[in-house]
């Protein structure tokens, strides 16, 4: 994803803080398999990379991924067929478990 590494070039070139909020990469069902789970870790991992290389540690403020939620209520926005089944909704398939999070960019190893 060389257009990530641009735009964080481009963001971080103002001089001004930099920080990713709601950072949501969607599997595009509600049933992913092993293999998207491990292709949307290692998309997760490459933005997070891309964005310590990219922007100097002064000007990182944090990457806020948004993710599974078990307020019912709040699914009603998902996209159709998206919304977490029970089995999907705690783990992955590499058992961790999934919940929102601030990342603080200089303090954290990928």
């Amino acid at each position: 994803m060389k257009h990530a590494g641009n735009a964080f070039k481009t963001m971080a070139a103002t001089g001004k803080l930099v920080r990713v909020t709601e950072l949501d990469l969607s599997l595009g069902t509600s049933s992913p398999s092993s293999n998207q789970y491990k292709a949307q870790s290692d998309a997760y991992r490459m933005i997070v990379e891309s964005y310590k290389a990219n922007v100097p540690e002064a000007q990182q403020s944090g990457i806020t991924i948004w993710s599974l939620s078990d307020n019912e209520a709040e699914h009603e926005y998902w996209l159709k067929g998206q919304v977490p089944t029970s089995s999907t909704r705690t783990t992955s398939a590499s058992g961790l478990t999934r919940a929102s999070a601030m990342v603080s960019p200089a303090k954290t190893s990928v």
